[in-house]
């Protein structure tokens, strides 16, 4: 595997598995918690990426 991969996958993971224990500490339910964590990433890379399209398109 490419060495950018792996350390993409990581740093992805992380950040999932972190949102789920700041949730966990707010009370959520584990599997609440992993599904908010993923969907706020995803939210988070969708705006970024239809941001740097406006930025080309300009």
């Amino acid at each position: 595997m490419n060495r950018q991969t792996l350390l993409g996958t990581f740093g992805l993971l992380t950040l999932i598995l972190a949102g789920a224990a700041i949730a966990r500490l707010a009370g959520l339910p584990l599997d609440a918690a992993l599904y908010l964590s993923a969907l706020c990433i995803v939210i988070f890379g969708y705006l970024s990426y239809q941001r740097a399209l406006r930025r080309t398109e300009e």
